[in-house]
């Protein structure tokens, strides 16, 4: 019977220590919170956008008509532009809808995307060989009350924080193939995914500084996956225009004093209110510079530690105007 229980224990310990395991329940932790969170709302997370994609996507499942789109607004670029930045994400969203009736559905895929984005976290840094990696992946989680809030809603900027942590990922691997897979699915999700060239760019610049050369095959298996999603876009010309009103057009006038009237997410902060939300990862960031410029590694950690600091560093710089940047910034900063 000892030996019996001795066996039993240690086939429990082995399957605990199996990577699958340990990877379905960081997933199974987090989902079954974000849905927790979802289900005690009688409605959804935040006021605006999240029930506008939900509608969407259910006029999507109910008709059948996987390009719908319409010129749901009178004064906006979708009444002379009609197209949708956001299909991939609604046909996900969709199908959830279809599987399990609207609310539910939508609550049940942004619970999926949540725990998937502290899946990705945790995968990555296995992969890398780190230690403590529930530690790093519950830090990620806690560290920012506005990364926090984020998660918390059914809406598309929920694909970055599981784009970029991968396109990095892919980026210290020299995985050129599936730099450009990844940035074509995030092209026919999201109206932003040209961030990701800017992504490649950093890490192609510190590469360059470090070896004396430049390789720009990162940078054109990034440009290549944008390029490729956009053409194969249900609405590619139109949806052309949309990425240029928001990477370009919106942030020009915003920042030049003109008042929108919208992207409450581009609003300005005070640094208190800064610091309130983010305080977490603000102490852990001034403990951990000046711990990385005196600790350095030479040879190939050097590249991948001066990449992740300057791309942590510029967006760091990013989030003091514009809070919704916490999701590009914080992955990569812990």
């Amino acid at each position: 019977m000892k030996i019996y229980n001795f066996i039993k224990i240690s086939n429990g310990v082995k399957l605990l220590n199996n990577i699958y395991t340990q990877a379905g329940l960081v997933f199974l932790f987090f989902f079954i919170l974000f849905l927790s969170a979802h289900l005690l709302n009688s409605g959804f997370i935040s006021l605006d956008d999240p029930y506008y994609h939900a509608k969407h996507a259910a006029l999507m499942a109910q008709s059948g008509n996987f390009t719908l789109i319409k010129p749901w607004l009178e004064f906006h670029f979708f009444n002379y532009a009609p197209t949708d930045p956001w299909w991939g994400f609604h046909l996900g969203l969709a199908l959830f809808i279809y599987l399990f009736g609207l609310v539910l559905g939508v609550k049940i895929f942004a619970s999926f995307l949540a725990a998937l984005v502290f899946l990705v976290f945790y995968l990555i840094l296995r992969a890398l060989k780190l230690k403590y990696l529930f530690f790093w992946t519950l830090l990620l989680f806690i560290s920012s009350s506005i990364f926090s809030y984020r998660l918390f809603l059914a809406r598309p900027h929920l694909l970055s924080m599981i784009v970029f942590p991968l396109a990095i990922y892919f980026l210290i691997k020299k995985n050129n193939f599936w730099l450009f897979f990844l940035a074509l699915v995030y092209a026919l999700s999201y109206q932003l995914s040209p961030l990701i060239i800017l992504l490649a760019g950093a890490y192609v610049l510190v590469e360059a500084y470090h070896q004396k050369r430049v390789e720009f095959k990162p940078l054109i298996a990034a440009a290549g996956g944008i390029l490729a999603g956009i053409i194969l876009h249900p609405n590619s010309l139109n949806y052309v225009y949309v990425i240029y009103i928001h990477l370009a057009r919106v942030l020009f006038l915003k920042f030049s004093g003109v008042n929108l009237n919208i992207g409450g997410e581009l609003q300005l902060i005070d640094f208190m209110n800064y610091l309130s939300g983010n305080f977490l990862a603000v102490l852990f960031t001034v403990v951990a510079v000046p711990l990385f410029l005196a600790f350095r590694k030479r040879g190939r950690n050097l590249i991948i530690g001066d990449f992740l600091f300057l791309y942590s560093s510029l967006w760091f710089m990013a989030v003091l105007l514009v809070p919704r940047a916490v999701e590009y910034w914080l992955p990569a900063a812990v």
